[in-house]
């Protein structure tokens, strides 16, 4: 409806998010649209690309690890990203930890490693190793935890102090 009336009134719409890195550009002649409510999640994660909403932001960076757990690495500047969320309403990181860990693996398959004790143990159980392993999709895998994590849901939410 909004672009319709737009449209129809020869007036541009200025879509805005959360905010940008420079004051004002955001700004314009028109009607400005904020999109920051619902325009927050990551939607895919490919093998060389992530598709995301606005409000979710992904920057280059480098990071430096000192003294790792694993020994991996120390002290060797690494190219990384870093995700910024600007709203934790709509994002899930257990779901995009699954697109990321799909994804590393159909390209390194030679490459990634993991220690199925510690992954196991950090998880909760052995399925989602195994389900990376077979090459199982992420939605395939998510789909997967539906029902049990609705039963889970159900079964926590007497013991919530503030509500889901």
């Amino acid at each position: 409806a909004l672009i319709r009336y737009a449209a129809d009134k020869q007036v541009s719409l200025v879509p805005r998010g959360a905010g940008t890195g420079l004051a004002g550009e955001s700004l314009g002649p028109g009607i400005i649209v904020d999109l920051s409510k619902y325009f927050r999640a990551v939607l895919d994660v490919g093998t060389d690309t992530v598709r995301v909403q606005p409000g979710v932001v992904l920057r280059d960076t480098v990071i430096t690890p000192v003294s790792p757990s694993d020994g991996k690495y120390p002290d060797r500047a690494l190219p990384a990203i870093r995700l910024v969320v600007t709203s934790r309403g709509l994002y899930d990181p257990t779901r995009l930890a699954v697109q990321l860990l799909s994804a590393l693996q159909a390209v390194h398959r030679d490459a990634v490693r993991i220690d199925a004790r510690v992954f196991d143990q950090r998880v909760g159980d052995d399925h989602l190793r195994r389900a990376l392993a077979r090459g199982m999709l992420p939605d395939s895998i998510w789909a997967d935890w539906r029902a049990p994590l609705e039963k889970f849901r159900s079964a926590r939410e007497r013991y919530l102090l503030y509500g889901p």
